[in-house]
């Protein structure tokens, strides 16, 4: 699935997570970031979110990113607020990771 314009990232984005990555993930990969190259499918996993990226442009230079974070429903969050543990049982419910912050 490739994105034709921008506003179809979080689309192509997420779906790749859910389908194709989140069935992947071990109980230790809580937290930790997923960059993903919608165009390709490529992607990287890091406890830092810079060092993925890093990572996947190495390979991809031109990679068109969306970013995930294992188990919870935004990758990035602004200001102060309360995550609720449950959204750390990512393996138990996909659908408690869905979202990230829009590009």
């Amino acid at each position: 699935m490739m994105p034709t314009k921008r506003d179809d990232a979080p689309i192509a984005g997420r779906a790749m997570y859910e389908e194709k990555i989140l069935p992947l993930l071990k109980s230790d990969d809580g937290g930790k970031m997923v960059v993903i190259d919608v165009n390709s499918g490529d992607y990287e996993i890091d406890s830092d979110d810079a060092a993925a990226l890093f990572r996947l442009l190495e390979r991809r230079p031109d990679a068109f990113t969306w970013t995930e974070r294992v188990g919870y429903p935004v990758a990035h969050r602004m200001g102060f607020g309360f995550t609720h543990p449950s959204h750390l049982d990512f393996q138990t419910t996909p659908s408690s990771c869905r979202g990230s912050a829009a590009p």
